[in-house]
C-alpha cells in the first residue's frame, strides 16, 4: 500500500499554535504531539507499505539531529522523502533517518508529488516553484499531491486537481493518506525508482 503524508515538524513547538494541533503549548505538549503523530502513522502503515514524506519532516538545530534520526526510525514502512522549504540537511542524514530515496519532486505517470501547492495564495511563486509548475504542465500531469499549505483546503479554482496531504489539514486527522484509486498507477510508475 501507498500512503503520504507532510509537514509533521517534528521539534517545532511552534506549529502548535500556527497549525492548531490540539496540544498544550508546552515541552510536554510537543512531547504528546510527537507520540500522537508516530502513533497515528504506525497504526495504519506497515512494514512493507511505501510512505511519501512531502517535506517538512523536522525543524531542528543539528544539536538534535541523532534524537531526530531515533525519533524517525519509529515510523514503519519504506519511505521516500520529497523535500520541503525546512528540508536543508545532507542526504546522509536523510539516508540516517531511513528515507530510501530523495527527491525535490517526483513524477509518477500524471501524478506530481512535491511539497508545494503551485498557486500564488498568499505571495508570489518562487522560482522553484515556477519550474515545478513548468513541469507538471510540460509532463501533463493532472494531480497534484502537496503538503505545505497545513491546515489550509487547496486551491480549487483552476485546471490543477490538488490534495493536501498535510497531517494538518483537518481531514487527515495527524495522519497519512491512503489513495486507493492511484495504487496501480504508483505502483507501475514508482518500479523505476526501487
Amino acid at each position: 500500500m501507498f500512503y503520504f503524508t507532510s509537514d509533521l515538524h517534528f521539534y517545532h513547538k511552534n506549529i502548535i499554535k500556527y497549525a492548531k494541533r490540539p496540544f498544550d503549548y508546552t515541552d510536554e505538549g510537543l512531547l504528546k504531539c510527537h507520540q500522537t503523530l508516530i502513533d497515528n502513522y504506525n497504526s495504519l502503515v506497515n512494514e512493507n507499505d511505501t510512505v511519501f514524506f512531502l517535506g517538512d519532516i523536522f525543524i531542528i538545530n543539528s544539536d538534535k539531529k541523532e534524537e531526530a534520526i531515533s525519533l524517525f526510525k519509529k515510523l514503519k514502512g519504506y519511505k521516500i522523502l520529497i523535500k520541503g522549504n525546512h528540508d536543508g540537511f545532507t542526504k546522509k542524514f536523510y539516508k540516517d533517518c531511513g528515507f530510501s530515496h530523495i527527491f525535490d519532486y517526483l513524477i509518477l505517470g500524471d501524478i506530481f508529488l512535491c511539497h508545494y501547492e503551485l498557486h500564488k495564495r498568499f505571495d508570489n511563486l518562487s522560482k522553484k516553484e515556477l519550474l515545478y509548475l513548468e513541469l507538471f504542465k510540460q509532463n501533463n500531469c493532472n494531480l497534484l499531491i502537496h503538503g505545505h499549505i497545513h491546515n489550509n483546503e487547496a486551491y480549487k479554482d483552476d485546471d490543477i486537481k490538488r490534495i493536501n496531504v498535510s497531517v494538518d489539514y483537518t481531514p487527515n486527522n495527524l495522519r497519512p493518506l491512503r489513495f486507493e484509486e492511484l495504487e496501480n498507477k504508483i505502483e507501475l510508475n514508482l518500479q523505476k525508482y526501487l
